[in-house]
């Protein structure tokens, strides 16, 4: 009964997903034409961020996963699915868990290895990837994560107003015995009605390791990349729950709005940042994809990627600051409602006052290919 429950709970997320599909892919389409963006080869690179002089590829830190018989195949065949070429030895990132490779291309980081557990790490104050495949035979699995500014390549004077990463991790339920400058990474958020956007800092290197559940982390299902967003979901839903038992307890805010409600969105805001990118590998990638023509959506989706890191993603709405009004508005506003609900002394109002213009523009950024300067 369970498995049959769930399989409808998946089935559904997939149609939640797939309705909205066209909505992402046919921006990226129309743009793709427009600037005549050509599909381009993948391209590994080698690691220069914070410490490393990129010469460390090919060192001791972690175990060659991609030489162990029991996985050797399943490596071979998940990056032939995922449509990226077997990396030369050199071109290879020993981490302190997992082999890694950089694809200065399209900007993500494929993480490599039987030490990866997703679920633990679930987080909005710690990255999330794009996609996973697991092998249950060796243990193995294939990650796909986003590529983000670092220390090194953000401006200090433009850092949101949050939490540390590791005060963050532990508000969301997890540990953050890693939490040092150079596992930091930044994501972009707008952090009021005018559009302003901030760096959110965020933990860049999910190690269940260093980083695993608190006891007091609520349970999150996370069989595939789609269910992210629901256990992202209820981890915020119970990070509101603990604010708001913080406000009733605290006399010095007289029940008035802390900070963490204010932190709570922003770290939503920062897992949403890749949502498209997220939803096109689901789509494409997943057994259970309700796509008929894998091929394309495929190509589509690493397209995405390519146009994330070389063009940027923009996303177009109505900005809250926009949409607020005076109280001579408002009245006519509820006029207006009033008239479509049928009351009498109709009088309707022009809605298309309001423009859309552009929010933000999201990218994947690859900034471990710059080489040091000295």
């Amino acid at each position: 009964m369970d498995r049959e429950i769930m399989k409808e709970d998946i089935a559904e997320a997939y149609k939640r997903e797939l309705d909205g599909f066209k909505e992402i892919i046919a921006p990226l389409k129309t743009s793709a034409i427009a600037l005549e963006l050509e599909e381009k080869p993948f391209e590994y690179g080698w690691c220069y961020t914070d410490h490393k002089d990129g010469k460390s590829v090919g060192g001791t830190r972690s175990e060659k996963f991609y030489e162990y018989s029991e996985m050797v195949d399943f490596i071979e065949e998940t990056l032939a699915n995922y449509g990226l070429p077997m990396p030369k030895a050199d071109e290879i990132f020993h981490g302190t868990d997992e082999n890694l490779l950089f694809v200065n291309s399209h900007g993500v980081v494929v993480r490599i290895g039987p030490k990866q557990n997703i679920e633990d790490c679930v987080n909005p104050a710690i990255v999330q990837p794009l996609h996973w495949i697991k092998d249950e035979a060796s243990g193995c699995v294939i990650s796909i994560y986003p590529g983000m500014d670092i220390y090194q390549s953000v401006n200090h004077s433009n850092i949101a107003p949050s939490w540390r990463m590791g005060e963050a991790m532990n508000f969301f339920g997890n540990n953050s015995v890693d939490d040092h400058w150079n596992n930091k990474g930044y994501i972009p958020v707008i952090v009021d009605d005018e559009g302003t956007e901030k760096m959110l800092e965020i933990q860049l290197d999910p190690s269940a390791r260093y980083d695993g559940p608190r006891k007091d982390k609520i349970d999150v299902n996370v069989p595939n990349s789609l269910s992210l967003r629901d256990a992202i979901d209820s981890l915020s839903q119970a990070a509101r729950k603990k604010s708001e038992e913080k406000r009733n307890k605290s006399k010095i805010n007289n029940g008035k709005s802390l900070k963490t409600d204010f932190n709570i969105e922003l770290y939503r805001q920062a897992f949403d940042y890749h949502a498209p990118l997220r939803r096109a590998f689901a789509l494409a990638f997943d057994a259970d994809s309700p796509i008929k023509d894998k091929r394309r959506a495929k190509r589509l989706a690493w397209k995405m990627a390519q146009y994330f890191h070389d063009r940027g993603y923009q996303i177009w709405g109505h900005p809250s600051s926009r949409l607020k009004i005076s109280p001579e508005k408002r009245d006519a506003l509820i006029a207006y409602m009033k008239d479509q609900l049928g009351f009498e002394n109709k009088k309707k109002e022009d809605r298309s006052k309001v423009q859309r213009e552009l929010l933000q523009t999201r990218r994947l950024k690859s900034p471990w290919k710059e080489k040091p300067k000295n």
